[in-house]
Order: C-alpha cells, then structure tokens, then sequence
C-alpha cells in the first residue's frame, strides 16, 4: 500500500511515538523509510548572544546542528533494531516548506507525523504545523499521538 514513507522528526514525545510506529509500518509494507529533522531557526534572544562574542551565534547553532544529528542518529539505531534500513535527512528553514520538499523529492506516500496534546504556546505552534502539512500534502498523512 505505502512504497516511501516519510518521519517528520522533532525532540518531542509525540515525534519519538510516530517513528516507531513508521518503523512498524515500513515493516509491514516492505516500505523506504526516509527521517527528517529540521533545525529551527534560533529564537530571537539569541541575538543578544552575540555579546558574549561574534562566534557565540555560531556555537548555538552549531550546538543545535548536533542535538538533531544525535536525533537521527537514534532514529537510526531503532530502525536497525528492526532490520529496518533508513535515510535520514538534517535540513534547515521552515518546517512546513522542508517537508514538503522532502514529500516532493523523494515521491513520498506516506508522511507521519507526531501529534503534541499541549496546549501552551509550544502546542498551538505545533499544532498549527501539523495543521498545515495535513492540509497542504500530496500524500497521506498519519498523525500519531
């Protein structure tokens, strides 16, 4: 039924819920698996780092760059504990635009996402980025939460 399915990946819960069960499903439909993280833009105050020095900004980032590396590195080891062969992606930029791009790309047809129930700030933004990639996609899309 599902050729390529794509992880949308993030540091949440919901995130780490919805690769395992993209894993089972690239198990159950002989499926590509494909795992995307995407490293978000730093906040605003992070401007005022540049006081403690011009390379500051840059340690931020770079220090980011490594956390979700270390995220689709663990991606990868749960995938191979079920014989599952994975491609992971790191990108940057908007979420929305770097999954779609992925979807169009790699002919996904399947994306999965996961669903955060909080409903502070951090949910609404999330929220309204699963909104929106459910909205906007080419493929079905599986929210797991």
């Amino acid at each position: 039924m599902y050729s390529h399915i794509l992880i949308g990946l993030n540091q949440s819960a919901a995130a780490h819920r919805a690769l395992r069960q993209a894993i089972r499903l690239a198990a159950t439909f002989h499926a590509t698996l494909t795992a995307v993280a995407v490293t978000p833009s730093l906040p605003l105050y992070a401007a005022y780092a540049t006081v403690l020095g011009p390379e500051a900004r840059q340690i931020m980032e770079e220090d980011q760059q490594a956390s979700f590396a270390q995220l689709l590195e663990m991606a990868r080891r749960e995938a191979r504990q079920h014989d599952i062969e994975i491609e992971t992606v790191l990108s940057s930029g908007p979420v929305t635009d770097s999954l779609f791009e992925a979807v169009r790309v790699k002919h996904i047809d399947l994306l999965v996402l996961g669903i955060h129930l909080d409903h502070g700030l951090a949910g609404w933004l999330s929220s309204n980025t699963t909104h929106e990639l459910a909205e906007r996609a080419t493929c079905d899309v599986l929210g797991v939460h």
